[in-house]
């Protein structure tokens, strides 16, 4: 399969920064035409970084075009800690190592004195490393909320745009105690949010009887109790190790979540009333970590891990509504990002305004002792044989492959024959 990196971006599809050592990126925004990553470095510090559209950095921003911390942040891969709000500010959810506490800085990277105590509100709640937590922007405004795990409870605290916080701290379902276990969250055109991940079974047939699970808490943070079992939606299949490992909602507030299930994909969608509508089980993968996103164009967009070789793979596929793959994306749905000698691990994916596809995460050679962050620019692109208008008719088949480039033979209805490469 080709690669789609998109060359134009830093001449490589592809920006590595090798000079602190491991570190990794974990959350992407787009700040009107920039780039804007964060992530940690070293001792899990804070970083923050902001791109040119070419993939060059932005030396206007920070100090050459970086802004480097010694706050902590939450080492969990799944962890959220950026949101950009509409009037290009940007806020970080992170820690002094005691407590969480959340930052907002000015569009060139300057803490904003109009936020909490010169662009710092203390949250007073305990900060965990490699715990679940996020940051989470309101859909229709620049509200937001953070969730993170506290005393094995999953919880959640609502504030306004100016880091004020609105109704009380919540806790959700997700007790440790209880043995269910949140993985991943979101927050849907109603301000409601949802949270999913697994509860922990009994041992039946040498396999734990694990279930995917669910909830929803309104825009008052009352649990929504009408859906599912007096509130939490269960799938009867039983669940692998990591249960829920991303969610997200449609435009209708539709909830598409992504599992792995007997070494395939899971992809289910339900609606409002927690109601399976559709359900993806015909992609093969042996996975641990994905993402859910929604391009421009309103396709999903579902990132998956993939350990099933030597190497980690990032394996994306586009779908339509109906959860069938968009086979308008490279000619199958489905496109690879790595080779047979990166490790590489993906934890965030955004869209330019062109759809083409931000990810953000860390790469391994094998020719390098530590992970560097990575940030790529990919090819949101159709088929490759859409550049052809006026064919029609024709057969297509692939005769040969070498050094990431695959030759395909077209036979047209007039037997006039083409070598395209991709």
């Amino acid at each position: 399969m080709s690669s789609i990196l998109d060359t134009t971006f830093n001449t490589t599809g592809k920006v590595i920064n090798s000079e602190w050592g491991y570190s990794i990126i974990l959350s992407i925004n787009m700040q009107n035409d920039k780039i804007l990553v964060a992530g940690y470095y070293n001792d899990n510090k804070l970083f923050i970084a902001r791109y040119n559209t070419n993939g060059t950095i932005d030396s206007s921003f920070g100090v050459n075009g970086f802004i480097i911390t010694n706050y902590i942040v939450n080492s969990n891969y799944k962890s959220d800690i950026m949101i950009v709000q509409s009037i290009n500010k940007f806020i970080i959810l992170c820690s002094d190592n005691s407590k969480f506490i959340l930052l907002r800085y000015t569009e060139n990277g300057e803490l904003d004195n109009t936020f909490g105590v010169n662009g710092i509100v203390d949250t007073t709640y305990d900060f965990n490393t490699n715990s679940f937590s996020s940051i989470l922007k309101y859909k229709n405004n620049n509200n937001f909320v953070i969730t993170f795990l506290n005393e094995g409870i999953v919880k959640f605290q609502r504030y306004d745009q100016y880091g004020i916080s609105v109704n009380s701290l919540t806790d959700t379902l997700f007790d440790n105690t209880n043995q269910r276990y949140c993985f991943c969250n979101t927050i849907d055109n109603s301000d409601n949010i949802i949270f999913a991940g697994r509860e922990n079974g009994t041992l039946v047939n040498n396999y734990n009887d694990n279930k995917y699970i669910y909830c929803v808490y309104d825009s008052s943070n009352n649990l929504i109790t009408s859906i599912g079992d007096n509130g939490l939606v269960i799938n009867n299949l039983i669940a692998n190790m990591n249960g829920y490992s991303s969610v997200n909602t449609d435009s209708d507030n539709n909830i598409i979540i992504v599992g792995d299930y007997n070494h395939k994909i899971m992809i289910n969608k339900y609606n409002t009333n927690g109601v399976l509508i559709e359900q993806n089980l015909n992609l093969e993968s042996d996975f641990s970590d994905s993402i859910i996103k929604f391009d421009n164009n309103g396709k999903i967009i579902i990132g998956i891990m993939d350990y099933s070789g030597d190497y980690r793979l990032l394996i994306l596929y586009k779908l339509n509504a109906d959860l069938t793959l968009d086979t308008s994306f490279n000619g199958n749905g489905t496109s690879i990002f790595s080779n047979t000698t990166e490790d590489v691990y993906i934890a965030d994916i955004v869209f330019q305004s062109d759809n083409k596809i931000l990810t953000g995460g860390s790469i391994l050679t094998n020719s390098e002792e530590y992970e560097y962050y990575l940030l790529a620019r990919l090819n949101n692109n159709t088929s490759h044989f859409d550049y052809l208008p006026n064919i029609s008719n024709y057969k297509i088949k692939k005769i040969y492959e070498n050094n990431n480039t695959s030759y395909y033979l077209l036979t047209l209805s007039n037997n006039k024959v083409l070598i395209l490469t991709a």
